[in-house]
């Protein structure tokens, strides 16, 4: 096979009169300096290519072991409290990005294939997450959702009128002196 037929995927079907053109297939490549040679698919979803050259001999196994396939999907700002922010109030941070990552090489198996890792916000991540634990995922926020508006929100409602007519302030309107970042922050355009 040549180098240029390699590099092409024939794996689509023809119908009936119609002609389909091979789809290129991307590749990956490490080459070590003693000649040895490995090669993998590059999904047209993961970003950077990890292909590598002249890797020395002694660096082979975890260069092999650290080749990471990845996509980011940007989360959304939101105000909250960080402990290692010297700001008085909250902070605007991301929140709910995701990534689409693929070790083919990694020890545990379930690394190899890809899977998605949620940023929750600051160091907390939702990793490892598979097509149905997407769904489960995607459930429950769904069930938070409902919940903020269906019970939170309309207790929250109550709490602030019964306080302003116990204590006589508005709750919603920031201490004087401090800035609040706006709430809700614009929606992620699609």
């Amino acid at each position: 096979m040549t180098r240029n037929e390699n590099q092409m995927s024939s794996t689509s079907s023809v119908s009936a009169g119609t002609s389909v053109l091979p789809v290129p297939t991307r590749r990956w490549t490490l080459t070590a300096t003693d000649g040895r040679t490995v090669t993998g698919h590059l999904p047209g979803w993961a970003g950077a290519d990890p292909s590598e050259h002249n890797v020395p001999p002694d660096a082979w196994e975890n260069r092999i072991a650290d080749i990471h396939l990845t996509r980011r999907f940007a989360g959304h700002a939101v105000p909250v409290y960080s402990a290692t922010s010297r700001a008085a109030g909250p902070v605007a941070e991301e929140a709910f990005s995701c990534t689409l990552d693929c070790n083919p090489h990694a020890e545990a198996p379930d690394a190899c294939v890809p899977l998605v890792n949620m940023h929750l916000c600051g160091e907390s991540w939702f990793t490892d997450l598979g097509p149905e634990d997407l769904t489960r995922l995607a459930a429950t926020f769904r069930w938070v959702a409902d919940r903020l508006d269906r019970e939170v929100r309309p207790a929250l409602v109550d709490a602030q009128e019964d306080w302003s007519k116990r204590v006589g302030s508005n709750v919603k309107d920031a201490p004087p002196g401090t800035s609040r970042i706006p709430w809700p922050p614009p929606l992620p355009s699609s």
